[in-house]
């Protein structure tokens, strides 16, 4: 997903979620800033801090347990990359721009080119996603 937020470090912004409140999974940024995956309480996040006001490429990979989270292209310096992930219920829901679970932690600012894949895609399609510029 391309992301343009007004304001990344204040509180959590959802970019996409899938779940309730004990399980799913989402990608988010956190009140730092940060990129980060959340599965119920299990959380795994990079270091990049977003800048305000300038689109990022953000993706997500889920592969032989572990976690991948890239910016712009770059993989991230994870923390917690083989956090455990809850298959959401099959009466969750899948939303874009906010916590499905809540109704809240909006996100402020512009999402755009969303894409779920049904299998992990590979560094250089997650590299060549990043240069097409919203």
């Amino acid at each position: 997903a391309w992301v343009k937020l007004t304001a990344p470090t204040t509180g959590t912004k959802f970019i996409v979620y899938s779940g309730d409140a004990s399980s799913g999974y989402g990608l988010r940024v956190n009140t730092s800033g940060q990129v980060e995956v959340a599965s119920g309480a299990n959380i795994a996040n990079g270091g990049t801090v977003l800048t305000a006001n300038k689109w990022h490429h953000i993706a997500a990979i889920r592969s032989s347990d572990t976690w991948a989270i890239y910016v712009n292209g770059k993989a991230e310096t994870m923390t917690n990359a083989n956090a455990t992930v809850t298959q959401p219920a099959a009466s969750s829901k899948f939303a874009i721009g906010v916590d499905s679970t809540l109704g809240a932690n909006y996100t402020s600012g512009n999402i755009s080119r969303v894409k779920v894949y049904h299998a992990a895609l590979s560094v250089s399609q997650v590299r060549h996603l990043a240069i097409q510029v919203p």
